[in-house]
């Protein structure tokens, strides 16, 4: 196992130690590391999309600038629910790595729409992607795992990007 680092990842499992509880991952060829900050890390396919992220943001955000706590999975998406700038399609219960929560499939309607945000600033979506949330209920919040695609794709995004979500291990409380 090697600790994950910005840029092209070999084949093999990483782990994140960003937050808690910590992030275990396999992955295979062709992704390398997208963003990287405390809260949040993502991952691109061939350096495009699909993408995978995995976050742990204190808070859902709005644009007027409502900061919603995530305390956890249920108040994450009803605070998103509530954002009137995102289409929300409930897709059902969560249950990975041994953490339940709830499916939510999101499109953003506006350009830069806040979905979540930490001290160091916001993490936005565009109209021009689709996404699949896992929020995952852990100790002292949330987890969201975050799978985008571009529109028409989600489906084979969601295909694409399940080894990585099969393989995952959150180690720690």
């Amino acid at each position: 196992m090697a600790w994950l680092r910005d840029g092209v990842l070999e084949p093999g499992t990483y782990r994140f130690a960003g937050f808690q509880p910590s992030v275990e991952i396999t992955v295979g060829a062709d992704w390398e590391v997208g963003h990287f900050h405390p809260y949040l890390f993502d991952l691109f396919y061939q350096s495009s999309f699909p993408s995978i992220g995995f976050g742990r943001f204190p808070t859902v955000k709005h644009r007027d600038g409502t900061a919603i706590e995530a305390t956890n999975a249920q108040a994450a998406v009803d605070a998103l629910r509530a954002n009137d700038e995102l289409e929300i399609i409930e897709v059902g219960p969560a249950s990975i790595a041994r953490r339940s929560g709830i499916t939510i499939d999101v499109r953003a309607i506006h350009p830069q729409t806040p979905l979540f945000s930490a001290p160091d600033g916001d993490f936005k979506f565009d109209p021009g992607l689709v996404a699949r949330l896992h929020i995952l209920d852990v100790p002292g919040g949330a987890m969201e795992l975050l799978i985008a695609a571009q529109p028409g794709k989600l489906e084979d995004a969601i295909a694409t990007t399940q080894p990585i979500l099969d393989s995952l291990r959150l180690v720690g409380p």
